[in-house]
Formats: C-alpha cells, sequence, structure tokens
C-alpha cells in the first residue's frame, strides 16, 4: 500500500518503531514495526469498505511518540455485474400500433462506480428485428407493426454491459404481450340463408 517514515532529531537518532490502530476495529491492513511498511492482510470488497482510518504512532526508544492519521481509499475494480432485478419480465403493446411504440424500459443496476457502472443495453434476440432498445436508457419499442391474429406473443433477450475495460454483463428474458383492438368487423358464416316459415 505505501510506507511511512518518521524522523528523530536526537543525536545519535533512536530507532523508531510503528504502530497503528483502526477507528473501526478493522485489521484489513498491517503495518511492518521496523520499516513502516503498510501492507494488506487480506481481500479488499470496496462495496463493503471503501475508506479506512487508522492512527498511526511512531515511537523511539525513549518512548517519544509522534501520531498521524492515515487514510486509505479503496480504489473500484470491475468485479460486479450489472444485475436486473427480476429473471424475465412482461412487457404489452396492442396490435396495429405505429412503428416506434414504447413498449416498457427494463434497467439492471451495477453496484461498481464510474465507468464500471455505466450501463449500456442491446437485444440479444429482438424477435427477428421486430423490437429495438435505447442502449443508454433501456426503453424498448416497436421496429414493426403487429397483427395479434396472426402472433399474440413475443420473447426477446435483452443485455446489459458495464463500461469497464474488461465488461461484464447480464441477460434477462422479455415476453411481449400484443394486446387486441377492435379492429375486425363480424361477419357470418354464409352469405346467403334461407329460411322457411308456415302460417
Amino acid at each position: 500500500v505505501g510506507r511511512l517514515s518518521a524522523g528523530d532529531v536526537d543525536t545519535p537518532p533512536n530507532e523508531v518503531t510503528y504502530s497503528m490502530f483502526s477507528r473501526r476495529d478493522s485489521d484489513d491492513f498491517a503495518i511492518d514495526a521496523l520499516t513502516g511498511r503498510v501492507v494488506t492482510r487480506g481481500i479488499l470488497d470496496r462495496e463493503r469498505h471503501k475508506l479506512y482510518e487508522y492512527a498511526v504512532v511512531a515511537e523511539d526508544a525513549a518512548g517519544n511518540q509522534g501520531q498521524t492519521l492515515l487514510i486509505i481509499n479503496v480504489k473500484d475494480a470491475n468485479d460486479r455485474k450489472p444485475i436486473f432485478s427480476e429473471n424475465s419480465y412482461i412487457g404489452y403493446v396492442k396490435e396495429n400500433s405505429p412503428i416506434g411504440t414504447p413498449v416498457a424500459r427494463f434497467t439492471a443496476n451495477d453496484d461498481d462506480e464510474g465507468n464500471n457502472s455505466l450501463l449500456v443495453y442491446s437485444l440479444v434476440d429482438s424477435a427477428g428485428g421486430r423490437f429495438w432498445i435505447n442502449s443508454a436508457t433501456g426503453w424498448i419499442s416497436t421496429a414493426s407493426v403487429f397483427n395479434r391474429e396472426a402472433v399474440s406473443e413475443y420473447r426477446i433477450t435483452i443485455r446489459a454491459a458495464d463500461g469497464g475495460a474488461v465488461s461484464l454483463s447480464s441477460e434477462t428474458n422479455v415476453s411481449v404481450v400484443v394486446e387486441d383492438v377492435n379492429d375486425n368487423s363480424p361477419y357470418l358464416e354464409s352469405s346467403f340463408v334461407e329460411s322457411r316459415v308456415y302460417e
């Protein structure tokens, strides 16, 4: 992590030893008593603990002490993939709606920060190009006009990918139900009906 150094103006200078104490009872870091070198004692998780504060004490052979505050910020690594809240969703669109009609918005969350948390959305399966997605917002819109009497439901797959140097991603499925509108006139099975009525 780094190395702290303390001086001693005595002549000859006394040997200095180092110790440090956490303000949050954390033992994720340690200091070498002779060199002042600060090292990690385990694997760090920024999403669990991103800021550490330690009181560092330098003490010479005569028992004289100096103290300073050591603040350690844990930088983010792209170790969390985007997560959709559900494994599958349902959206609805009315038949005969014009191209570009919004269906629904589906978004994911990423616990990383910076570019590692910036998400880009895409359609892995667009039902043959019948839908498109806004890569920034996650809004799905129609790219076709639908006829419920022909097909009443479509399945598409959304991917959310983060902006890390090594991108992580996740996917979810959406069933889009085509809702009926009253676009068909009633009809009789025969165009001519003959009936006899007796007096």
